[in-house]
């Protein structure tokens, strides 16, 4: 099972996130969440996650910021980034920091499934590989 990890100013959309499927239907399980991109840091490093789902508008430190820090510090988890925003500098940026993907609010569960089936076989490539991070599994 890999751990996901849940960051987002607007607690409503954080609830959304989690009730919008049974995560371990898809072999993950929700870990931990943060309501602004400080404390999602602080929790990340504690927590070491396998996904990190973040909006990319938040107080204290945005989720462009968040996720070239967890790069910046070798982190290797993967990045979902949620905006409600259309905007193609912030889909570039995103990518531009090694992001698996970006999702525009509200968030379908078509959409959602379909970046965990990606990120979850980059996961278990990672994982097969022997090199790198070491996976938790239930």
């Amino acid at each position: 099972m890999y751990h996901v990890f849940l960051a987002d100013d607007e607690p409503w959309a954080l609830m959304t996130l989690q009730n919008l499927i049974d995560w371990s239907d898809y072999g993950f399980a929700v870990s931990g969440e943060a309501e602004d991109g400080e404390q999602a840091l602080e929790r990340i490093i504690r927590t070491n996650p396998d996904l990190i789902i973040s909006d990319i508008r938040m107080p204290g430190m945005d989720g462009l910021s968040l996720l070239q820090t967890i790069r910046d510090r070798g982190l290797g988890a993967e990045v979902l980034l949620v905006s409600g925003y259309t905007d193609f500098e912030y889909a570039r940026k995103a990518l531009q920091y090694g992001c698996a993907g970006y999702l525009v609010k509200p968030v379908e569960e078509q959409e959602l499934v379909e970046y965990l089936s990606k990120v979850k076989g980059i996961l278990d490539g990672k994982n097969s590989g022997g090199g790198g991070k070491t996976f938790r599994r239930k």
